[in-house]
This record gives C-alpha cells, structure tokens and sequence, in this order.
C-alpha cells in the first residue's frame, strides 16, 4: 500500500473508531463490559472443571475475544507518532522487498 494511501486509511479507522468509542459515559461503560468480556487484564487460558486439564477451544476463544479487545484499544489510542513509525516501516518492507 502506497505510504499516502495506508496513512488515509489509517486515520479514517482511527476516526471511525475515536467516534463509536468517544468520550462519555455510556461508552465508559460499554469500554469496561468489552474489557472484561474480552479477557483485556486476564488470563485467557480455560481449565476445564471437569477433567481439570486445559480446554483448548474455550482458551482459542478468549484469545479471538482478546484480538478484538487489541484491535479496538490500538486504534482508539493511536497517536500521529504512532502512525508515522507504522508508514516508516511500511516503506522500509517496500525498500527491502523491491515493492516501492
């Protein structure tokens, strides 16, 4: 993606995402529901209390929940700096593999 182009799309997401998520209160609530639903500070490793040994699925799914966690939290976060060293190692891949 052209450094131009991935840096538009950058800042549309973030804007998108700085919108649905915005300051207030129903979207502290919301933020917290998310965090928690989404295992954010918690270990994301099920044990199943049935035969005491790891549930593999159940902790493959707290991780997909903890991905969408990630996602929205990286967004909502993003700073001008941070989008400048993401368009700078983008450009870097280009250089390395012939791409640019």
């Amino acid at each position: 993606m052209m450094p131009q182009k991935m840096r538009d799309w950058f800042m549309r997401k973030r804007q998108a995402y700085r919108l649905t998520f915005g300051d207030g209160s129903s979207t502290k609530i919301v933020l917290a529901d998310l965090a928690n639903f989404c295992k954010a500070r918690g270990n994301t490793t099920v044990v199943s209390m049935v035969t005491g040994c790891v549930d593999q699925a159940a902790s493959d799914r707290l991780v997909g929940r903890r991905e969408v966690w990630d996602r929205i939290s990286q967004l909502l976060h993003m700073t001008d700096r941070d989008l400048h060293r993401i368009m700078e190692n983008e450009q870097l891949q280009e250089q390395d593999f012939g791409t640019g």
